[in-house]
């Protein structure tokens, strides 16, 4: 995608800058980023868009986003872990799912992006809550249930 600065740090898509300013003058604009802050963009404006934000309201916040970020952090390492435990625990319930759906250990693996070991520990972890959840008489995990929990535990 591409970006263009509008004043005071906004930015706009390049269809929308296009009337004000040449093509050119647009990729002068997006060159100045480096190119993580152009691809962290991309995906916040992905994010965006699968949130159900219009397209173009997506990619103009895309950079704005990141420019503030790259304003507070800029020339600090920052790491930036993989996933919380919420969001491992979700994609296990989806693995455990798929396994239970008929789906061999290899395609769930090649599905999700990782190794055979890591699947074979997510459905024994996926396991684990489901006898515990089973001997305080509480439903197994589905990802529909958990869903709900993570919505819930957000909005409090």
């Amino acid at each position: 995608m591409n970006w263009t600065r509008l004043g005071q740090g906004g930015f706009a898509s390049s269809s929308a800058a296009a009337e004000a300013r040449s093509k050119q003058a647009v990729k002068d604009d997006v060159a100045q980023y480096p190119e993580v802050l152009i691809e962290a963009g991309s995906v916040v404006t992905s994010g965006l868009i699968e949130a159900g934000v219009s397209t173009e309201l997506a990619e103009a916040l895309g950079l704005t986003v990141l420019e503030r970020l790259a304003d507070n952090f800029g020339g600090q390492v920052v790491y930036i872990p993989k996933a919380s435990l919420a969001l491992c625990q979700r994609r296990w319930v989806a693995m455990s799912e798929a396994h239970n759906g008929g789906e061999s250990i290899k395609e769930i693996a090649l599905k999700f992006g990782v190794g055979i070991h890591a699947v074979y520990r997510a459905l024994a972890a996926v396991r684990g809550f489901n006898k515990l959840r089973a001997d305080k008489n509480l439903a197994p995990l589905t990802s529909e249930l958990f869903k709900e929990q993570l919505s819930k535990a957000l909005s409090e």
